[in-house]
């Protein structure tokens, strides 16, 4: 149950990044550098142990700095790509890692695409997290297999698949004092794209 704050204040940051990129018609590749600094930083928690009641606070400042990279390249039919970010998501006052942000996560795909199809599998991947700011409740990392897939019908109409978790693997979002939260199980949308 979540409960309200009066008290809270509006979280403020100052941001900035810098990198370096590189194109050409076959492949694309870059590398930024990021750094936040947070104030008035709003997390959630358990208003006492167990109680099931959640509410918002401010719990001081937080940096975090790291590094994005992205690359993608092109084989004909084919596109390989990944993303990836390291990061140092750390409470100021504690040195401690900040609730839920992973402080490694990606992605990695491959594209196939013809006439008619597009077939798209993609692996994700995120890092271990913490459900605490005392970073005794650890949340171990995963990683979840998903797939695209558009078929183009006529010149303006194409059916898509989208699916997530495709080999339902058991994995934990949460863990708080009283209760485990999982991720999604295998999902899946059908649908009409009309453009």
């Amino acid at each position: 149950v979540g409960v309200g704050n009066p008290n809270l204040k509006p979280e403020t940051s100052t941001n900035y990044e810098y990198g370096i990129s590189k194109s050409s018609e076959v492949y694309e590749f870059g590398v930024t550098h990021f750094v936040s600094k947070i104030s008035n930083l709003i997390s959630w928690a358990e208003t006492a142990p167990s109680s099931y009641f959640y509410t918002p606070s401010n719990i001081g400042s937080a940096n975090i700095s790291g590094y994005e990279f992205r690359a993608k390249y092109k084989l004909r039919i084919y596109e390989f790509g990944i993303n990836y970010t390291s990061q140092n998501p750390i409470d100021a006052l504690t040195g401690n890692q900040l609730i839920r942000k992973a402080k490694d996560f990606g992605s990695v795909y491959l594209t196939y695409q013809s006439a008619d199809w597009r077939i798209s599998p993609i692996f994700t991947v995120v890092g271990k997290t913490y459900d605490d700011s005392s970073n005794l409740r650890g949340i171990p990392g995963y990683g979840l297999l998903g797939v695209n897939l558009q078929k183009k019908m006529t010149q303006e109409v194409s059916m898509y698949l989208n699916a997530n978790n495709i080999l339902n693997k058991d994995h934990n979002v949460s863990i708080t004092s009283s209760s485990v939260a999982t991720g999604m199980p295998f999902a899946f949308m059908v649908g009409l794209k009309y453009q």
